[in-house]
């Protein structure tokens, strides 16, 4: 399991790479950006460290839940 770090920075690169793939409805949601943290922090506890996996995953997750 990457260090805090590194889980840090992950993160940072998930959200920001997930985020513009969310519509612009999507975005104004008020729980939108929560929800997108919240579904990358799930699989960063998982162990997961591909960026562009994470973020495809965690953007389906919150379209499934708006």
């Amino acid at each position: 399991m990457p260090g805090i770090a590194q889980r840090i920075e992950l993160f940072n690169q998930a959200f920001r790479l997930a985020w513009p793939h969310l519509s612009q409805d999507e975005t104004k949601r008020p729980n939108a950006s929560r929800l997108l943290s919240d579904a990358i922090q799930r699989r960063l506890k998982l162990g997961a460290t591909d960026v562009v996996q994470i973020a495809a995953e965690a953007v389906i997750e919150v379209r499934a839940r708006i």
